[in-house]
């Protein structure tokens, strides 16, 4: 099986949406995608159109889906995200 992500940038995304995102009752929330996590912050949760990725201790990750379009477009919605966070730190946002 291809690996389908770069999981440094996924959670890259993840740091992001909860820091520029809107709170959500379980979460944060940017455009579509929204974001949570467990307890202690091992499991994170990426959700939007009807799919939910989950990322796992040491990088490992479970899709969860019913239709191959709904993740193309949950896709779509994360690589832009990828986008947005490369060019921030293109314009010199950086984590303190």
């Amino acid at each position: 099986m291809q690996n389908e992500l770069e999981i440094s940038k996924v959670l890259e995304v993840f740091e992001w949406i909860r820091r520029h995102g809107e709170a959500t009752d379980n979460g944060y929330r940017y455009d579509d995608m929204e974001v949570t996590s467990d307890y202690d912050g091992y499991t994170l949760y990426f959700a939007a159109h009807d799919v939910t990725l989950t990322i796992g201790f040491h990088q490992t990750y479970l899709w969860h889906y019913d239709d191959a379009n709904h993740k193309e477009r949950f896709m779509a919605s994360l690589n832009r995200l990828i986008a947005k966070v490369d060019e921030s730190e293109d314009e010199g946002y950086h984590e303190e």
